[in-house]
């Protein structure tokens, strides 16, 4: 038989999210293909990840399905990945003046925190703005992506600097301010073991710099007042 738990599960997380936060607007967006434009810069992209699984695959039809007889729009990009729509969708939302959620509990959409902005994770109930943000990573929200570069991020095999930790990683960010900063003074750095392995790894690290930068001018197909 056809597996429905997934389903269940994300209808119910919805149902839930809708009533108690009671949105104005609202849309689901989910990845669809292969992320073309990061696998040319990167061939091994998301290499490490394991496919999905069948009995979950199947599940993603009934689940546009749901959306469609909730009159929720489901926004995809054939090619794209989920967080470069949601991104496209948050600026569109900011320059009308709204304040958005995104639900989620993914890291790479903590960059787009802002004034206006704010990430739920609806697993802990817990709202994120600038400072939250801040205790959580070490970092401003516009520094994340520069972060992210040194850090890198396994569960997307981008490989950021060799070597490099959050801890160090938040340190450096916290004394040059960016990764462009950080990488034009080297010289600067004052441990020579954290300044070795940014040198060797320069060019790693403009690469996961790119691979983290999130798009946010796509054709997402929807406007903010269809949601």
């Amino acid at each position: 038989g056809q597996p429905t738990n997934a389903v269940f599960g994300f209808t119910s997380m919805l149902m839930k999210l809708i009533r108690e936060k009671s949105p104005d607007y609202l849309a689901v967006a989910l990845d669809r293909g292969k992320p073309k434009e990061r696998l040319e810069l990167f061939e091994d992209y998301k290499a490490t990840r394991k496919p999905m699984p069948d009995n979950l695959r199947s599940q993603i039809p009934l689940v546009e399905k749901v959306l469609e007889a909730m009159n929720i729009p489901v926004c995809v990009i054939e090619d794209q990945e989920a967080d470069d729509v949601i991104a496209t969708l948050v600026r569109a939302a900011e320059k009308k003046g709204l304040t958005t959620y995104i639900a989620t509990g993914d890291k790479d959409l903590f960059q787009l925190i802002g004034e206006s902005t704010y990430v739920y994770d609806g697993r802990n109930d817990t709202v994120f703005d600038e400072d939250a943000a801040v205790e959580k990573y070490g970092v401003r929200p516009d520094q994340l992506g520069d972060w992210l570069a040194l850090v890198g991020d396994a569960s997307d095999n981008i490989p950021g600097v060799q070597g490099i930790g959050p801890k160090g990683a938040t340190e450096l960010m916290k004394e040059f301010g960016s990764l462009d900063a950080i990488l034009e003074n080297t010289e600067a750095i004052e441990k020579k073991g954290t300044r070795k392995k940014i040198e060797e790894d320069v060019d790693s690290a403009r690469l996961s710099r790119k691979l983290v930068e999130l798009k946010t001018d796509l054709d997402v197909g929807v406007e903010i007042s269809d949601c």
